[in-house]
């Protein structure tokens, strides 16, 4: 049997977190449509709502959407970088969610450059 390279063994890692991460993902959804379905409440009392008032954005003192909205109504790339850090550790893989989140803020950087 040929041994793995280091590549191959970290890129199967990286398909193997992404499952997981997926897998988390959607027990986390089907926990949240049977909650609705069924009336439960959080712990806080508020209804559990997955479309109007997502756990991951709703997990702070203020609601991501409204900070969004505050701070970047007319800047679409700076509203998606604030919204994968707000979830970055609450929805799906972390470490996807900060990458995205630095895709968006070069994007910007790039555009502000003139590139």
């Amino acid at each position: 049997m040929k041994a793995k390279t280091r590549s191959q063994v970290m890129k199967e890692s990286w398909v193997r977190r992404k499952a997981a991460a997926r897998i988390k993902e959607m027990q986390d959804e089907q926990t949240g449509i049977t909650s609705l379905m069924r009336g439960d409440s959080h712990s806080s009392g508020a209804q559990f709502d997955m479309v109007r008032h997502p756990p991951h954005y709703t997990a702070g003192r203020f609601e991501v959407i409204d900070v969004l909205e505050d701070w970047f109504e007319f800047e679409p790339l700076l509203w998606q970088v604030g919204k994968y850090i707000a979830r970055w550790d609450k929805k799906g893989d972390a470490l996807e969610n900060l990458e995205k989140a630095a895709l968006y803020l070069n994007r910007k950087i790039s555009k502000l450059m003139g590139e």
